[in-house]
């Protein structure tokens, strides 16, 4: 947009007709009396016409000849005028006329997904194993035994141990634990992964080759599989620190007390 400087040397009129001295250059190449051609009277005035035109084709469209009866055919006086199908009916929605309601329930007659014929079909369909959507998808059974016989020899083999050692949201009590035994070993682990025997163990020093246990009075009552557990893994060399009960922080050993039952170990 360019303002003319020069104004007594070059006189132009407004491009779009309103008779008035032009004053810019807009992006179009064309001179106007206003920085936005919007601004333009002759244009706000076509605009304005324009407008009146449409809501008066509209008011007028509005006009319709309201009938005597109900256009669903039910003899009812009309009352309510519907803008999508475009008919007079005797109710505010035409679900409500007697006709149109007499008409859907015989269309729907027998259909009723709750009636006593579909209820009584669908109870047979289950006691003979069949079902509307599981037994529709043909199944092989040899296929799916070798599945699930592969899927769980895969958790045995060192994938369930794996998986837990990716774990998140230990307790807290093993989470303090692990922090303190960092601050004397660094090279500790939380959840180290025992492939050999797909365990996985709270909290590793895997260069001493201790590991500690922090068991809770709830989730540690077999006594015996602990003890069947703790036998496997010093078969492999490694050596059990554990401490029980440890249900809440509080419990937790010190680092002088940790530090004192790594010494008597090694």
């Amino acid at each position: 947009m360019i303002f003319l400087k020069n104004m007594e040397k070059i006189k132009m009129l407004c491009k779009y007709g309103c008779g008035q001295e032009a004053k810019y250059q807009l992006k179009n190449g064309k001179w106007c009396c206003s920085k936005n051609h919007r601004s333009c009277i002759k244009l706000m005035n076509q605009r304005s016409q324009t407008n009146k035109e449409r809501h008066l084709t509209k008011r007028n469209s509005k006009v319709l000849i309201k009938p005597d009866l109900c256009e669903y055919g039910c003899g009812n006086p009309a009352v309510y005028f519907f803008k999508t199908s475009k008919k007079w009916c005797c109710s505010y929605h035409h679900t409500k006329c007697p006709v149109f309601r007499n008409n859907k329930s015989e269309a729907t007659k027998g259909k009723c997904y709750l009636s006593k014929n579909f209820i009584e079909e669908q109870r047979q369909r289950m006691l003979n194993g069949q079902s509307n959507y599981m037994n529709s998808i043909p199944r092989n059974s040899e296929k799916e035994y070798i599945r699930r016989k592969n899927q769980r020899q895969r958790m045995l083999d060192g994938q369930a141990s794996y998986m837990n050692s990716f774990i998140k949201n230990p307790s807290k009590p093993q989470v303090e634990l692990y922090n303190r035994i960092k601050t004397l070993y660094p090279s500790a682990i939380l959840n180290f992964h025992l492939s050999s025997l797909n365990f996985s163990l709270d909290v590793a020093i895997p260069d001493l080759k201790i590991y500690f246990e922090s068991d809770g009075s709830w989730w540690h009552k077999d006594k015996e599989k602990d003890l069947e557990r703790q036998i496997k893994i010093e078969l492999f060399g490694w050596k059990l620190i554990r401490y029980y009960p440890v249900d809440n922080i509080k419990q937790v050993p010190s680092i002088d007390q940790i530090k004192k039952n790594i010494d008597n170990l090694r």
